[in-house]
């Protein structure tokens, strides 16, 4: 602890942030505010990249299919694959995103495609642009946390990068 305290009481000596030609110095407690952003960022980044990563992708067309499949089954199969998840709904036509939650995911995400969801996912949709669905099946507690950090990846609330209108439940 006392190298790290020293460091910083060198760094706040020796580091100069510039910015519009103004030059500041970084006192210790802003410098321990920007290290513990970067290292949370970081932290944060790569959870998300992790998840995306164990995740199951289709095509809309796909997941509907397949979605079908399991509803016609009669021993309960979509019942009991339906849990807690989050959605991320890409359309490759014109590169926009939707990010959603559910606790039960791919009954929520099917009412995008058949026009009980998202508006504006069906429009398109429905006018043959090409989407692509991932999946990530998750606790409850996590569905709004992980929504949240989803939308801001993918900038999903800006209305020329996505279907979003709010930047998550809070």
């Amino acid at each position: 602890m006392k190298n790290f305290l020293k460091g910083l009481a060198t760094a706040k000596q020796n580091i100069k942030n510039t910015w519009n030609g103004v030059s500041a110095e970084l006192d210790s407690e802003n410098l321990i505010k920007s290290v513990v952003f970067y290292k949370r960022n970081k932290i944060k980044n790569q959870k998300i990249d992790e998840m995306l990563n164990q995740s199951i992708t289709k095509s809309a067309h796909e997941f509907l299919n397949h979605y079908n499949w399991l509803a016609s089954r009669r021993d309960g199969s979509i019942k009991s694959m339906d849990s807690p998840g989050i959605y991320v709904v890409l359309n490759k036509t014109k590169e926009l995103y939707y990010v959603g939650q559910s606790k039960t995911v791919l009954k929520r995400v099917r009412c995008h495609f058949t026009g009980k969801g998202n508006g504006d996912v069906y429009a398109d949709f429905k006018y043959n642009d090409e989407f692509e669905v991932t999946i990530h099946k998750c606790s409850e507690w996590e569905l709004n946390e992980i929504e949240k950090m989803l939308i801001e990846k993918y900038k999903s609330s800006n209305k020329f990068r996505g279907y979003n209108k709010t930047k998550g439940n809070y």
